[in-house]
């Protein structure tokens, strides 16, 4: 790293980026697993993208709220 890096690091929110690769590796292995297992005519892997989506929302508001704190 140099001096002149300008990226920022927050370390803020609840779902970061190897948790959501997690969250995906998670949806294959299930689908693989229970290939025709539905839940309100989700399947498995839709269900786990699904709760991704809602977490990593959640992370932009709380990265976003951060930011907004730190103005």
């Amino acid at each position: 790293m140099s001096k002149n890096d300008t990226t920022t690091k927050f370390n803020v929110g609840l779902i970061e980026r190897t948790e959501r690769l997690g969250f995906v590796l998670l949806a294959l292995i299930l689908f693989s697993l229970f290939p025709h297992f539905e839940l309100f005519t989700l399947n498995v892997s839709e269900i786990v993208f699904v709760l991704l989506t809602i977490l990593s929302a959640y992370t932009v508001y709380q990265r976003m709220m951060y930011a907004y704190k730190k103005l």
